[in-house]
């Protein structure tokens, strides 16, 4: 079990020793607490909850890790992740050289509403002597008519669903 657990479970006993001293004027020394505390949750001893919670711990990181990387993302697309999402989660910081990129390409490149880079954008330094920099192009509705013969109602609900 993580310290920050034990440490949380070692909390809830000194809360329950100062209600038990409060309300039934006796003192409990810590053991004591911690053993109520474990009962209250089901197990004999503290020993015994913590082992449980550590196996329940453990067996949380089996699964997580028996996923691959292409599973634990459809399972967070599933529950509703955006590209958003994503991005702020794997995105790190960038080097000097990248950060050039993105830099020139906000001041030189960017075009308020048609062409934008985020700040923190994915660079790709490529050995031929430049890089890709990941950037937002605006398209109208109007322009994909020749691609999209889907309803307006479609359009709408993805809408609704995008954080971005």
């Amino acid at each position: 079990m993580q310290a920050k657990e034990i440490n949380v479970l070692k909390q809830q006993a000194t809360a329950l020793g100062q209600f038990l001293s409060g309300h039934a004027a006796t003192t409990l020394n810590e053991a004591t607490l911690l053993e109520a505390l474990a009962v209250m949750h089901g197990a004999d001893t503290w020993e015994a909850l913590c082992a449980r919670k550590a196996k329940r711990a453990s067996k949380a990181d089996k699964r997580v890790s028996a996923c691959s990387v292409d599973e634990l993302i459809k399972f967070a697309i599933a529950k509703g992740a955006t590209f958003g999402d994503f991005s702020r989660h794997v995105t790190r910081e960038q080097s000097d050289l990248e950060a050039a990129y993105a830099n020139y390409a906000r001041d030189e490149l960017q075009s308020d509403g048609e062409l934008e880079f985020d700040d923190g954008c994915v660079v790709s330094v490529s050995e031929d002597g430049g890089a890709y920099v990941q950037g937002w192009a605006w398209v109208n509705r109007s322009d994909i008519e020749d691609y999209y013969e889907g309803s307006d109602d479609e359009d709408d609900e993805n809408d609704e669903d995008s954080d971005d």
